[in-house]
């Protein structure tokens, strides 16, 4: 059996690692630090380049603006304002006003008034300053911060976006003051003039009336009370007084004209002497009649005496009187008070009481035409003083509503603080520590790290790179050979 060769290839020899030799070394330790330094060199540069950024900030709140003023006009009213009502924030009962504030305080306005406050230009306020403005929810603060390149002008871009935003909501506060004041004086000098219209008509109304003042027509209705009520104890008197005088009169059996006569003669001694004459002759001429014979000459002659003394009895009443007399109404006269002389004396208690009661009925009359022409009065002044009291509550009126005006041009002046709260700096703007972000340890850091990432990266790359003048191994499998 003839026995084939069939060949055996020999195990290769394990490969062994390539090391690099020293050229290399050289190479890559080179590459490694020209890398680093390039690296390092780019982040001092920037680091140079790119100065630190500063953060300054403070803080405002807005106090309560809730308060209520109020006015008491006496016999008018009260005039008050409620800022809560009036302001369309109601003191965020409905919209925050630092909502508003927020959307102010980055207009163009204010911010052109704060990059001029710095003495640079918008753009470059906005840009470089970045100012911004936040809100804590919950309270009444708003914060406001802007950057700079220093601590100080971080600070005074901060003071400065703080300001001109107090400035632009002083201007809008200010605006609004002035308009509403404007609308209240225009009201106001329309109530000054409706004012003095009314009182102008007022005026010629007095001037041309009898009624002056409402309170005539109570002084006078009390006057007519009071006149009512002594002529009604006036009249009562008189009707006593009457009531006495009619008893007398009947006790007497004289009239109070009688007694009156009676009373001047017998006070009249003229007339008291021509009277005893007169009886005398009268009773001596009875006792002749029953002695002589009518015809006699004593009779005679003693009737004529009695006839002439009667004559001068008749002449010295009608004298003292004032009005004729006969010897019947005489003798009724004399005879009814020389009898006892009480009589005489009631007799003048009777003219006493006549008088009286004359007097009194004198004073009811005059007090009867007084109050008659009080009422005439008074009645004239009723119909006045529906004219009166129209045109006094014309004025009342005009008063109230010019009173009320002047009174709300004060207390609107709250008001305008309402539709703009006023800023309150909580906190000053503040003098940052250090930059924002620490921009210089960051820059350092990513130099650093990227160093240390390309060192090792060319460490691995040296270290697995294999040599050139390496040959690959030679084939040296064995061929086995059959045996014979």
């Amino acid at each position: 059996m003839t026995e084939s060769s069939i060949p055996i290839r020999a195990l290769p020899k394990a490969r062994q690692r390539s090391r690099p030799n020293g050229l290399k070394w050289f190479s890559y330790i080179s590459l490694g630090i020209l890398s680093n330094a390039a690296i390092l060199g780019l982040a001092f540069f920037v680091l140079e380049q790119i100065p630190p950024t500063y953060t300054s900030k403070a803080a405002a709140i807005i106090p309560g603006v809730g308060s209520q003023g109020s006015v008491q006009l006496p016999g008018v009213g009260q005039a008050s304002s409620n800022p809560g009502e009036k302001s369309p924030y109601g003191y965020l009962l409905k919209v925050d006003p630092r909502e508003n504030y927020q959307y102010i305080a980055m207009s163009d306005v204010v911010l052109t008034e704060a990059a001029a406050a710095v003495n640079t230009s918008v753009k470059d306020f906005e840009e470089f300053a970045k100012p911004r403005v936040s809100l804590d929810r919950g309270t009444t603060i708003i914060e406001f911060e802007a950057d700079g390149k220093s601590k100080l002008e971080a600070q005074r871009n901060t003071r400065a976006f703080y300001e001109a935003l107090v400035k632009r909501i002083d201007y809008l506060r200010a605006e609004e003051s002035a308009r509403q004041d404007n609308k209240t004086l225009l009201a106001l000098d329309s109530a000054n003039s409706n004012l003095k219209k009314a009182q102008t008509k007022l005026s010629q109304f007095k001037k041309n009336s009898p009624l002056k003042i409402s309170e005539q027509i109570k002084n006078l209705s009390e006057e007519v009370e009071s006149l009512r009520v002594e002529r009604a104890n006036l009249l009562a008197q008189q009707q006593a007084a009457t009531s006495g005088l009619r008893q007398l009169e009947a006790n007497l059996r004289l009239s109070t004209d009688q007694a009156a006569d009676a009373l001047m003669l017998q006070d009249d001694e003229v007339f008291k002497k021509l009277w005893q004459n007169y009886s005398d002759i009268s009773a001596n001429l009875t006792i002749l009649n029953t002695q002589w014979t009518p015809n006699s000459p004593q009779v005679i002659n003693l009737k004529a005496k009695k006839q002439a003394a009667l004559e001068a009895l008749l002449a010295r009443s009608q004298q003292l009187l004032g009005k004729r007399m006969d010897l019947q109404r005489l003798d009724n006269l004399n005879l009814g008070l020389d009898a006892q002389t009480g009589r005489a004396n009631l007799a003048q208690v009777l003219i006493n009481q006549r008088a009286q009661q004359q007097g009194l009925t004198g004073q009811v009359n005059t007090l009867a035409e007084q109050i008659a022409q009080l009422e005439s009065r008074l009645q004239t002044l009723i119909e006045k003083q529906l004219t009166l009291t129209e045109l006094e509550r014309e004025v009342q009126i005009s008063e109230a509503i010019f009173t009320a005006k002047s009174a709300q041009l004060n207390l609107n002046k709250s008001d305008h603080a309402t539709a703009y709260p006023t800023l309150q700096l909580l906190v000053e703007p503040n003098l940052p520590k250090e930059p924002v972000g620490n921009t210089k340890k960051t820059v350092m850091l990513g130099a650093v790290a990227l160093c240390l990432l390309i060192t090792t990266g060319l460490v691995i790359l040296a270290w697995e790179k294999p040599s050139s003048k390496t040959d690959a191994p030679k084939d040296s499998t064995p061929v086995l050979q059959p045996e014979s």
